[in-house]
């Protein structure tokens, strides 16, 4: 048996004995069958299962034909069946190579242009081998298939809006797989366009297969082109100037992680409602991917930052409620009692009696911060210090290079910022709440009259201060100077005596 299949003639094997182009053929299609069931589980490979099976097939199927001997109208059908199957196993392997080559660095990728171009070969591969081996009339097979293709897009006019609506959705390029898009029922990712429908993957990991015409026909949003600007709006309260909520407003997005500085925020004084005064917040982020999480940031922060500065979101109802205009400040026996014993903790007022830390009560006022927002800046004004009474704080501070280290974590009890209070100097260290906190603030004007009543308090302050100072130094530099706390302790002592108007 020594004559040669149509594989074997393409693949240059004709010169081979019989014998020895069997065993080639064979050994060929059990190499790609194992290496098919290698890659099986592999994703995203240069090559695949699926063109190492059709590969494996053809060459099978050439050598059955050939071992089998049968008629030669049935030999040539399965010896144009090998060709056919090995082809478009080559085609299949490069339209594999192709993608892998154009998903590197890529997250996702459109597969319109591929599957069409695929198609193309495969049609062409399947014409050629029928003109070659059946012998047909390859005009009149195109104009069959010219009449067939008539009817099919007839019944199909559907499939083919699709079709040329992804076609023409990959030329002009409305989105970009990887971009969050927005149609008027759902936002989600674009994972790619297909010959059907278009890939989007929502925020709740759902995958929808949405039509290519239904998409070209819709207004569609792209959040893909950074910055992504984001709003929201909140109503509140007519007794706040507008100016006042603004400066609130834009502290607590100077602290949300994700908004940008550059463009900056708008904050909008936006209309006069039945009960509120209606502010539009605008701001921008880098990545959509992060706006859920920003507005979250967001929400938090600005309920804490309200809540402390005593301004309200009103309720739309008419009930008439009698309030405090201190919403902070709470006054009472029971409250003096609780301060008091708080602001015992600190050591500088420890040895202090009931009567001379009831000075001190009248300006004391507990704010709570959220987890995550900054309670003071480095280099800002500070005339007031805290207590931390609920929660977790870190410090930061700046070394001579610039970056930023944490200096100390701080738990209830621990008090910060009484060296710009004590001073009049900028904040030295920024604190952040780790965690949800609640503090005590006493202001200089509690310390003014403290300081008139209990001069001693100036010298155990100063001490404490100029240990502190030390220790920071320390954690920011191994590098101090000779001079001891005493020094430094002196310093302090006149430093506030002279913020304080206290005399010599």
């Amino acid at each position: 048996m020594d004559e040669r299949t149509p594989l074997q003639v393409v693949l240059g094997l004709a010169a081979l004995a019989p014998q020895l182009r069997a065993g080639v053929e064979l050994l060929g299609a059990i190499l790609a069958f194992l290496f098919a069931l290698a890659l099986r589980h592999r994703k995203r490979a240069a090559l695949t299962s699926p063109a190492l099976v059709l590969i494996g097939a053809g060459a099978l199927v050439d050598l059955v034909g050939w071992a089998l001997a049968f008629p030669p109208s049935a030999g040539n059908a399965i010896g144009a069946a090998g060709v056919v199957l090995f082809f478009c196993g080559i085609v299949r392997m490069s339209m594999d190579v192709v993608e892998f080559l154009a998903r590197r660095g890529r997250r996702d990728f459109s597969t319109i242009l591929r599957e069409l171009i695929s198609a193309l070969l495969y049609a062409a591969v399947i014409t050629i081998v029928m003109a070659a081996y059946e012998k047909i009339n390859i005009t009149q097979f195109l104009a069959s298939l010219g009449v067939l293709t008539v009817v099919v897009g007839l019944a199909l006019q559907e499939t083919l809006g699709n079709i040329f609506s992804g076609l023409w959705m990959q030329l002009s390029k409305p989105f970009r797989p990887g971009d969050w898009v927005g149609t008027a029922q759902h936002i989600g990712r674009v994972q790619g366009i297909g010959v059907r429908s278009t890939t989007i993957v929502t925020r709740d990991n759902e995958r929808l297969e949405i039509p290519n015409s239904l998409i070209a026909k819709e207004v569609l949003t792209n959040y893909g082109n950074p910055p992504v600007a984001d709003e929201l709006n909140v109503g509140l309260a007519y007794e706040q100037p507008p100016n006042r909520v603004r400066e609130v407003i834009q502290r607590v997005l100077h602290d949300v992680p994700h908004v940008l500085t550059d463009p900056a925020p708008e904050i909008y004084a936006w209309e006069y409602g039945d009960h509120a005064i209606k502010y539009r917040i605008k701001f921008w982020l880098a990545d959509y991917d992060v706006q859920e999480m920003a507005r979250d940031a967001l929400v938090t922060n600005l309920w804490y930052a309200l809540r402390r500065h005593g301004i309200e979101i009103p309720y739309p109802i008419r009930t008439l409620e009698m309030r405090r205009s201190q919403v902070h400040r709470r006054v009472g026996a029971d409250f003096e009692r609780e301060m008091i014993k708080e602001l015992r903790q600190l050591d500088f007022l420890r040895e202090l009696s009931d009567e001379e830390l009831r000075v001190l009560v009248p300006n004391v006022q507990v704010h709570q911060f959220g987890a995550g927002e900054v309670l003071m800046r480095e280099g800002e004004r500070g005339d007031s210090l805290y207590m931390l009474r609920r929660g977790i704080v870190d410090v930061y501070g700046r070394s001579s290079d610039g970056a930023a280290h944490r200096l100390n974590t701080l738990s209830p009890h621990s008090y910060f910022g009484e060296m710009a209070m004590m001073t009049g100097q900028p904040r030295g260290a920024t604190v952040q709440a780790r965690t949800d906190i609640e503090v005590m603030e006493i202001d200089r004007e509690a310390f003014t009259d403290l300081f008139k009543e209990h001069p001693d308090a100036v010298t155990r302050i100063s001490e404490v201060i100029a240990a502190r100072e030390s220790d920071n130094r320390e954690l920011l530099s191994s590098v101090q100077a000779s001079d001891g706390k005493n020094a430094r302790k002196n310093w302090w002592v006149a430093k506030i005596r002279e913020i304080f108007d206290l005399g010599t």
